[in-house]
């Protein structure tokens, strides 16, 4: 029950801080208080899934063994309610929610028996002393039963069979069987029903009316039972908004210990929230990451600080396998928990309340649907562009990656003109696209980042420090990283090759626009002026005027073409 509600916590964050802030309190009441937190774990651990048992029994096809479930849990309930009640902290609010179920738990105590069978049909499900009736059928088998064993011993004796006995087989019922040494003994009421190799087996119509009876006492037993299940479960339903409520209460309170558990053990920390749009986060960590390191000090936390007029996006640039995106989804990840009334992987922690958290991360296609994974990508990027606001948090892991270098750089410094224009939501940016460092000087509200890597040019390899630091990177180091992964060193020094001279052209095809540039600019500036310096303001007419101004606009038309 409480995974369900977990999930559904993660998947709709809570916006209202004051509905936050409760979660917390009682998630702190639990992390301060060791003993009440290690007895809810024990209580918790006796409880089956209610929730799931309530459906069955609405939709009727729960079975006898999900009762005695249901049963085993009510019997706890009544601890958990004393343990919160006697606490004094803000479970005791908690505790008098708490519906009373004790009439459901004496009702299933007192008619299922405890070690039932799955299968309705079967009989063996209800308690002797519950039912009257019920009682009376078991009575009449006993004494079929009873009776039977007296005539065994008895036909024993009037036959003088010795090794004379009674066999019980599913399809035939019981019979009695004689060995062929004692066939001369064998008396002419015992009508032959099959011969054997060293026996032969007999019945008898005494034995057929006592059979009779405790076959029939059987299948009224089974009836019975059944029809006395099927009341108790009906009755149960008659309460099923009761146990709802109970199953509601009991997944919160196994949610919140939950999350008060994995802030205990992984030294998580109470955020403060705000409504400002800053986030500011000390020595945050990555959650799932850092549980699957050894140690806690595996991980390398890093600090943020991001949701100012004049710091309110941040490009990250950086090596491949650097950290970059750890660093981003962390944040999300941070945000999210702080929303769902959770503590947090970091030293500490002020959170500013997001309407929404939107991401473009990884690389996946809907090839089926004909789209390639540049298209999903951008499709991704089109909806965060039209739904999200400035109180949304932007999650954009290597933007335009998936086409041509030059397409993808220009997307991406359009996207981000766009957000700062037209958004203005907290984004955190990562990118190879390091020429859109220069953005810094554009906009105030961006910011670089980069993460801090150490060069050994001596040995041509790179240390990661997984540090965010001020500023932006000027390489991607991505052949450092290719060797790393054990690529040939054939490959690794042609790339060095063939990237020193990309480079080289990419400087001169630039310099080249760039030139080429200024001389048009020059020419056609040149020519305007020399237009307007031939214009006497005060004896030209309207008309010609109108006719000069025409003459300027086409130049620089001609400049643009």
């Amino acid at each position: 029950m409480g995974f369900r509600l977990l999930n559904k916590w993660l998947d709709q964050p809570l916006i209202e801080i004051e509905k936050i802030q409760r979660r917390q309190s009682l998630v702190e009441d639990l992390v301060l208080n060791s003993n009440l937190r290690n007895e809810l774990e024990e209580l918790l651990a006796s409880i089956s899934d209610i929730e799931r048992i309530n459906s069955k029994i609405s939709f009727g096809n729960c079975n006898a063994r999900d009762l005695i479930h249901l049963k085993n849990s009510l019997s706890t309930v009544p601890k958990i309610k004393r343990l919160f009640l006697d606490s004094n902290t803000l479970f005791s609010n908690i505790a008098l929610n708490i519906p009373d179920t004790e009439y459901i738990y004496n009702l299933i105590n007192s008619a299922i028996l405890e070690d039932v069978g799955i299968l309705l049909k079967e009989g063996n499900l209800i308690k002797i002393g519950y039912d009257d009736e019920l009682d009376l059928i078991r009575n009449n088998k006993i004494a079929g039963k009873q009776k039977l064993i007296k005539y065994e011993v008895d036909q024993r004796n009037i036959t003088g069979i010795k090794n004379l006995r009674l066999i019980f087989n599913k399809k035939t019922g019981y019979f009695f069987e004689v060995t062929k040494s004692y066939q001369n003994l064998v008396p002419e009421y015992f009508e032959l029903k099959q011969t054997l190799t060293n026996a032969n087996r007999y019945k008898t119509n005494e034995l057929l009316t006592i059979e009779n009876m405790i076959f029939g006492s059987e299948s009224d037993i089974i009836e019975k039972e059944y029809e006395l299940f099927i009341s108790i479960r009906n009755t149960i339903k008659m309460n099923i908004k009761t146990l709802q409520k109970l199953s509601d209460i009991i997944s919160f309170i196994d949610s919140i210990f939950s999350l008060s558990i994995v802030a205990f053990k992984n030294n998580y920390c109470k955020p403060t929230l705000n409504s400002e749009g800053i986030i500011d986060i000390k020595n945050g960590r990555h959650p799932v990451i850092e549980s699957f390191l050894s140690s806690i000090n595996e991980f390398i936390p890093n600090d943020t600080n991001i949701g100012q007029s004049d710091n309110l996006i941040q490009i990250i640039t950086g090596p491949n396998m650097s950290g970059k995106s750890t660093y981003i989804r962390q944040i999300a990840l941070i945000v999210i928990l702080a929303q769902i009334g959770s503590f947090v992987p970091a030293d500490s922690a002020n959170i500013s309340i997001v309407d929404k958290i939107f991401t473009r991360i990884g690389a996946s296609d809907n090839l089926y649907k004909g789209e390639s994974t540049f298209m999903v990508e951008m499709k991704e990027v089109n909806n965060i562009l039209r739904y999200a606001t400035k109180n949304s948090l932007l999650i954009l892991d290597e933007v335009g990656r998936g086409t041509s270098t030059f397409d993808g750089l220009s997307l991406a410094w359009a996207i981000l003109e766009y957000i700062t224009k037209n958004i203005k939501s907290k984004t955190l940016f990562a990118t190879h696209y390091h020429e859109l460092i220069d953005l810094e000087h554009t906009f105030a509200c961006i910011k670089n980042k980069h993460i801090q890597v150490i060069e050994d040019k001596e040995n041509d390899e790179i240390v990661f420090l997984r540090k965010i630091m001020d500023g932006g990177a000027n390489k991607s180091y991505g052949i450092a990283v290719a060797k790393l992964a054990g690529l040939p060193m054939e490959v690794i020094n042609r790339s060095k090759i063939i990237l020193d001279s990309i480079e080289k052209k990419e400087i001169q095809i630039e310099k080249d626009i760039i030139d080429s540039s200024n001389v048009i600019k020059t020419k056609v500036n040149d020519k305007i002026i020399t237009n307007l310096n031939s214009i006497n303001i005060e004896k030209i007419s309207p008309m010609e005027a109108f006719g000069i101004l025409n003459d300027l606009i086409n130049i620089a038309k001609s400049d643009n073409e």
